[in-house]
């Protein structure tokens, strides 16, 4: 696991506005993305609770392709990390809205989005020609190019 960047962030939980907050602050912010997926909101993430939390949030790539039926959570715990919820991920485009524009993708992996048909999806920052905020079908594996958004574990 290679880290590229590390941030420290302040997450503000809003209960059941917090998703729809948090991507209000991004389209009215210094570089608005080219699009947000309608499935990224408040109903498909919840969030309990009312609290500003302070973070570190680690960017790291595995350096290689990771096949679809490995366990990327497992292999963030192996290194005392894990991923970065929904609120995370976006509290990281707000205070940091260039950190996406590597060229590379940016995943957080802990919660899991699944559709009407089975297919299962996480919330990602997308850089390159299609620079927004979407999910992401997790069930076909990762490219080098996919990086992740991860914290120290709380058990670490």
């Amino acid at each position: 696991m290679i880290i590229l960047g590390s941030y420290r962030i302040s997450v503000l939980y809003r209960g059941a506005t917090t998703i729809a907050s948090l991507l209000e602050h991004i389209r009215n912010g210094e570089d608005p993305p080219d699009f947000i997926d309608h499935r990224f909101s408040d109903k498909s993430f919840p969030q309990k609770g009312e609290v500003l939390e302070e973070i570190g949030i680690d960017i790291v790539s595995m350096g290689r392709v990771i096949g679809r039926d490995e366990d990327m959570v497992r292999l963030f715990a192996g290194a005392g990390y894990q991923p970065v919820n929904p609120a995370e991920l976006l509290s990281l485009r707000v205070a940091h809205p260039h950190a996406q524009r590597w060229g590379c993708c940016i995943a957080g992996l802990t919660h899991v989005w699944e559709d009407y048909r089975g297919y299962r999806f996480v919330p990602c920052l997308n850089a390159g020609a299609g620079h927004g905020i979407r999910l992401r079908m997790i069930d076909v594996g990762w490219s080098d190019f996919w990086h992740f958004a991860v914290k120290k574990a709380e058990n670490a």
